[in-house]
């Protein structure tokens, strides 16, 4: 076979030269032409292909050419012995570096990746393993059970939050490490989720609750469930209240909200300030829990046990704690808090989770619109 050389040119790559697009005429002992094209990257091994034509060799030169121009040409070769669990490790690495408070939420979930699929080599991983994947993830069972005693699958909203998390490690993965060409969980949507919940008390069930919680033996569910119908925080941000979080004189309580990885800021009136100055009187400490655990020293109490027994006797159908915050949010937004108001009170970053709301809103909005209308048009005669 003989061969000949005719184009070699340089370019600068991230910085360094590159030989690259070294295009070699090959005749073979029948007679036949191919074309060759090396194309040479410092750090990596020489690039080859063969074309049966120069227009399709010139064509893949410059093709490759744009990708390393672009950063987006990344010889597998180096890394194609990686495998997700390569790529987990990396990523949480990487988080633990950069947000450490996320790494509580990110291990279990990584976890579960590496058990599904860690075994794998990445350059193998498509589509198919990912759909595979969530279809044995929403078998997944958890710890809570419903009303009859059945164990509860994981929700469409948590399947969603796997399938995130690990997409965008294969995006770390691309962008940051080189050892993808592409995300291979491109194109994969999200399931679509059910609309959220809207339940909320009804004045006559505000005041059973409010009459069992006082009659029950335990001394933080009234001032538990006073928060969350007056704040509309999660449990978890409730009981690990401490007293250095609340300004007893304007009412300010400060919330550490573990889902959202935030600290959260509302105001407390009434009822709910007085029965905290109160507590704190009688056995406050600035650095303790305002809801301490009486079994284990520094723990926050679990009031799971206490919340069923008022709900039981308050007579409460389809009503979980969560829902003290809908509750809350709920008359706000008859009172004619905007949308905008509610997320901002209720902790998110976007209108998307309180769009629930809306309707409820509607006399308000009605109303300002009548004022307007009544204002600009009030002399139009027709």
């Amino acid at each position: 076979m003989r061969g000949q050389l005719f184009s070699y040119f340089k370019i600068p790559f991230f910085g360094r030269k590159i030989t690259m697009a070294t295009f070699e005429t090959r005749i073979s002992s029948k007679n036949e032409t191919s074309y060759r094209v090396k194309i040479r990257i410092l750090g990596y091994p020489p690039v080859n292909k063969t074309f049966s034509t120069m227009t399709l060799a010139k064509k893949w030169a410059k093709k490759t050419e744009t990708e390393i121009e672009e950063g987006k040409y990344f010889p597998a070769t180096k890394h194609k012995s990686k495998t997700l669990n390569d790529l987990i490790n990396a990523y949480v690495a990487h988080v633990g570096l950069d947000n450490p408070r996320r790494l509580n939420e990110l291990r279990p979930i990584m976890d579960w990746w590496k058990q599904e699929l860690g075994y794998r080599l990445l350059s193998e991983l498509t589509g198919e393993h990912f759909i595979a994947a969530r279809q044995n993830l929403a078998k997944k069972a958890t710890s809570k059970k419903d009303a009859d005693g059945n164990t509860l699958r994981i929700s469409v909203s948590t399947v969603n939050r796997y399938m995130v998390a690990l997409n965008t490690a294969f995006n770390f993965s691309f962008s940051v490490l080189k050892w993808l060409q592409s995300n291979p969980m491109q194109g994969l949507k999200k399931l679509k989720e059910p609309e959220g919940r809207t339940r909320f008390l009804s004045p006559d069930e505000i005041a059973r609750l409010m009459t069992a919680c006082l009659e029950d033996t335990s001394p933080h569910i009234f001032a538990a469930v006073l928060l969350g119908i007056s704040t509309g925080r999660r449990k978890g941000a409730i009981t690990n209240l401490k007293w250095q979080d609340v300004d007893l004189e304007t009412g300010r309580v400060q919330f550490w909200e573990q889902k959202t990885k935030t600290f959260a800021v509302s105001t407390i009136s009434g009822c709910t300030l007085e029965l905290l100055q109160r507590k704190f009187t009688e056995k406050g400490e600035l650095e303790s829990l305002i809801f301490p655990s009486p079994i284990k020293d520094g723990a926050a109490i679990d009031i799971r046990t206490a919340w069923e027994r008022v709900k039981k006797r308050a007579q409460l159908e389809d009503f979980r704690f969560h829902d003290l915050k809908h509750t809350c949010a709920s008359y706000m937004a008859m009172e004619g808090s905007s949308l905008l108001d509610l997320a901002k009170v209720l902790g998110h970053k976007t209108l998307n989770m309180v769009i629930r709301y809306a309707h409820l809103t509607e006399d308000h909005t009605a109303a300002l619109q009548k004022k307007m209308n009544d204002k600009v048009l009030g002399n139009v005669k027709i």
